[in-house]
């Protein structure tokens, strides 16, 4: 029987729960950008494409509260890695929602890529069918992306197993997992620009008075 899921059983976590220490231990996603900060594009991007999104948050939490999201802690590995933000968010649409795992999708979107496609978790979804994998990660431009990637809810004992072994990165569960990648090409400068530098910050704002 061929598999069918709709978005009504996708969920979206943003991934802000780092410490940016890269950028002097500041906090990226409430960094200005245009008119608001970084995270709003996030959102503004993210949210059309899911029926629910929360955010994974370890600080600052008050300073996210104007979003008026869900906000979901690390669980016993805080700030060990984005691993933990997906399984934990992952813990709260089972435990809180009550979202089916032999069901329930989880689709990550970084809190520090301001731009990427409309239509990515479509996209994702349908890769995911085809291939009747448990887990579709992005690979933009060669580069892999694995923050932006569609994750099957019935991972999570897998991936709590891994974090217990220390593996705090989805790049390091891969070879556990049938996962696919979905490979897209930048439709511009902007798409999938990752904000680790000032200097990126810098050139993401010269990009956004460019629009």
């Amino acid at each position: 029987m061929v598999e069918t899921l709709t978005k009504t059983q996708i969920c979206g976590v943003i991934l802000a729960g780092g410490r940016g220490r890269r950028m002097g231990n500041t906090n990226k996603p409430l960094m200005p950008l245009g008119e608001g900060k970084l995270i709003d594009q996030v959102i503004s991007r993210a949210a059309p494409q899911v029926t629910t999104l929360c955010l994974s948050v370890n600080h600052d939490r008050q300073a996210y509260g104007y979003l008026g999201l869900p906000m979901v802690p690390d669980d016993k590995y805080a700030y060990a890695g984005p691993l933990n933000g997906i399984v934990s968010a992952m813990g709260w649409l089972i435990d809180e929602l009550g979202i089916a795992p032999v069901s329930g999708l989880l689709a990550c979107f970084p809190g520090d890529v301001p731009w990427f496609p409309s239509d990515l978790v479509d996209r994702l979804l349908e890769r995911m069918l085809q291939e009747q994998a448990e887990l579709v990660l992005v690979e933009a431009d060669g580069q892999l992306q694995p923050l932006f990637s569609l994750w099957r809810l019935s991972l999570l004992p897998h991936l709590l197993q891994a974090l217990d072994e220390g593996l705090y990165g989805p790049k390091l569960v891969l070879p556990r997992i049938e996962h696919v990648l979905l490979k897209l090409q930048a439709a511009s400068e902007k798409e999938f620009l990752n904000i680790n530098t000032v200097e990126q910050l810098e050139l993401a704002q010269k990009l956004n008075n460019e629009a």
